[in-house]
């Protein structure tokens, strides 16, 4: 069997201090990878850095910030027209272990119950697991088990959930699943890909054996938690697009309105109302463009 031809993704967007140990570790990797990069409008010298090196073979230049979804769909669209059978999905502020993406792909080979595959996420420094990934793990009931145990085996655990900020893909995921929901924005859009990779009976898959790095900093607050209305937004979103969600208008507008009263049960007075108000018009627009949606871009989610 030939080898098969693997690129890896990375949406880069004012990540100057992280780009060049990123590509590097994709450079050390033990299978030829190829790299594909979407720059979402970068003002730091980042595609400066790339345009010049030379280690990408894919640049895209965006004019704006497209988002992490939308910038995806550019460089899945791209690999899946020249023939890669597999793709990597890797953040600009992480790094993977020289055996990672050699090591996924065989996974999946071995279990095609698996649509996408993912490693241990640590954080930048390797020193502790990542901080929402150590949350994910903890979903994990097989998985925890071998752990209790010490007899972490050589397989796939299965898992509800792990964020996108190193995903391995392959064809067979992308012409079943598609791309990436141009709707959302920013955030939800790999708990949207999650849900209709498990509707067409694919699994998500943990390869406990292998590392990436993630340099992100939790200490910050989350920005869903911190803007409610975008969570409300979000979270609509995610609850409407979900290929499961078989509620009537009514009853999806009854959860919707719920919500909100559940997100500004902190609030007081009139700031209260009008949270509920503004939320009330954020349902009935993102109605709308689902509707929309549907009637004339449902192709921007298919591969083929």
């Amino acid at each position: 069997m030939s080898s098969p031809k693997v690129c890896v993704i990375v949406v880069t967007y004012n990540g100057i201090k992280w780009i060049d140990k990123c590509l590097k570790s994709i450079e050390s990797s033990t299978i030829k990878t190829d790299i594909l990069i979407i720059d979402n409008g970068s003002t730091d010298g980042t595609l400066e850095l790339l345009s010049q090196d030379g280690r990408c073979d894919y640049l895209h230049e965006s004019d704006s910030n497209l988002g992490f979804g939308k910038a995806n769909n550019i460089g899945l669209k791209h690999g899946y027209a020249n023939d890669y059978d597999y793709f990597l999905l890797l953040n600009q502020d992480a790094w993977v272990e020289e055996n990672v993406i050699e090591h996924l792909i065989f996974q999946m080979e071995a279990d095609k119950r698996f649509g996408i595959t993912s490693p241990l996420h640590y954080n930048g420094k390797g020193t502790n697991l990542d901080h929402f990934f150590e949350f994910y793990l903890s979903r994990m009931e097989d998985y925890q088990n071998d752990l209790k145990e010490d007899k972490i085996e050589q397989k796939l655990y299965e898992s509800p959930f792990i964020n996108a900020a190193c995903w391995m893909l392959n064809r067979r995921t992308l012409e079943k699943v598609g791309l990436f929901h141009p709707l959302f924005e920013h955030y939800g859009e790999d708990d949207n890909y999650i849900d209709r990779l498990h509707h067409v009976g694919l699994k998500l898959g943990l390869d406990a054996h292998v590392k990436v790095y993630h340099d992100r900093d939790t200490s910050k607050v989350n920005p869903l938690k911190d803007d409610l209305f975008r969570l409300f937004r979000r979270s609509t979103l995610r609850s409407l697009l979900d290929p499961n969600n078989h509620g009537t208008q009514i009853n999806n507008k009854k959860e919707a309105k719920k919500l909100a009263k559940k997100l500004s049960r902190n609030h007081s007075g009139i700031s209260k109302l009008v949270f509920r108000i503004k939320c009330f018009f954020e349902y009935s627009k993102i109605s709308h463009e689902l509707k929309r949606f549907s009637e004339i871009s449902q192709s921007e989610i298919n591969i083929k």
